[in-house]
């Protein structure tokens, strides 16, 4: 026997003899991470899992995207999870399920062009995501929210416009955002049995609320609900728009009705607008429902560009600033701006908006835009588009 193996042999024996624990592992050999525990909150939840995994206590069908992004097909809810898929899936009761351990590295997913998939996590590790130009998470008590590390058990409504692949790489572990958010309690006959549309509710017309916020510089003061909006439908113009705020009690804090701009196909913009309140609540979330507009031409050749946007403050509050260009071929008399506000989270904060009544073809225009907003923004982005 050569030298080598007795040593290791009785070595092994020394062990054993000894009553000590023996690991087969070699030195640097992977070890899989521990079994995770995922909270999902009562509700419809974006889920992923390790393959293999079953959610037990989700209710009714799972749902995901068909993979040309055409619409959703289902699954009974005791169906295995498969390797990078992520489905919708209703709890009516917060649950929590243990995924079991599953390493890095996770499979590219294959991104068609100009429609939404659902990407899910198929390990226990938190992951980033690349390749994708948006993706979003989803939790009954926050809605939809902007990001680019998926944790275990959570899934991503995830688009790209000219396709491609989607990189799921091992990230720096951190704490279940979702997980930590309050969990609610609503009544199990408040929840509505159907997957929530991709990535918000969209009209018939094609627009699309892909992340909303509301901003509030004091209590009892005036409240902008912010949102960007995506159109994948036929240019549209004077889309009905109805926005409800709530307080942190989920009573309505204050409602109204108002109109979207033209929105050329194909477009992602922003759209803010101001409510006043009578009251000294708090605006703590808001709801916007965009419906059916009326069917519009072709965009007129041009376009409105924003540059040099910076943020300041002064005894009105804060405000956002920028220089406006037009390559249209006559001057405007009207061009609306709203802005967006964002934390360091990615999370919209507030906003505001202007008219600008003259934006000379061809030049450079100043614009500023007063903000109401509910945290110290991290960025602010201008959308300039004809009213």
């Amino acid at each position: 026997m050569p030298t080598r193996l007795l040593h290791l042999g009785m070595a092994l024996a020394a062990v054993l003899l000894a009553g000590l624990p023996f690991t087969s592992a070699l030195p640097g050999a992977a070890q899989a991470p521990p079994a995770v525990t995922v909270t999902y909150h009562a509700g419809w939840n974006l889920v992923g899992g390790p393959p293999g995994t079953t959610l037990s206590g989700a209710q009714g069908d799972l749902w995901t995207l068909a993979p040309d992004g055409s619409g959703y097909v289902s699954a009974p809810a005791s169906t295995p999870l498969t390797t990078g898929a992520g489905y919708w899936a209703l709890f009516l009761a917060d649950t929590q399920i243990s995924l079991p351990a599953a390493l890095a590295p996770a499979p590219p997913v294959s991104l068609p062009a100009g429609v939404w998939s659902i990407a899910g996590n198929p390990t226990s590790e938190p992951l980033t995501l690349s390749g994708a130009d948006a993706a979003y998470g989803f939790d009954p008590a926050g809605g939809y929210t902007p990001l680019t590390v998926l944790p275990p058990g959570r899934a991503a409504l995830v688009y790209s416009a000219a396709g491609g692949t989607l990189a799921l790489t091992p990230a720096a572990g951190g704490p279940d955002t979702i997980a930590l958010l309050p969990q609610p309690t609503p009544a199990a006959a408040t929840i509505d049995a159907s997957p929530p549309a991709e990535p918000a509710s969209a009209s018939e017309s094609g627009v699309t609320v892909l992340a909303s916020g509301v901003g509030q510089a004091k209590p009892g003061g005036p409240v902008v609900v912010a949102a960007l909006m995506r159109n994948d439908g036929p240019n549209v113009d004077s889309s009905p728009v109805t926005i409800t705020v709530y307080d942190t009690s989920g009573a309505v804090l204050a409602a109204a009705d108002t109109t979207l701009h033209y929105l050329p196909t194909g477009t992602t913009t922003g759209f803010a607008h101001r409510l006043t309140i009578h009251t000294a609540g708090v605006a703590a979330s808001a709801q916007i429902a965009v419906g059916t507009g009326k069917p519009a031409g072709a965009p007129l050749p041009g376009a409105l560009s924003v540059s040099q946007t910076a943020v300041t403050a002064d005894r009105s509050g804060l405000q956002a600033s920028a220089l406006l260009t037009s390559t249209y071929t006559t001057d405007l008399t009207e061009v609306r701006v709203d802005a967006i506000a964002y934390d360091s989270g990615g999370t919209i904060v507030g906003g505001g908006e202007t008219i600008k009544r003259l934006i000379p073809t061809g030049s450079a225009t100043g614009v500023i835009v007063p903000l109401d907003v509910s945290a110290t923004p991290a960025r602010v982005d201008l959308y300039a588009n004809l009213p």
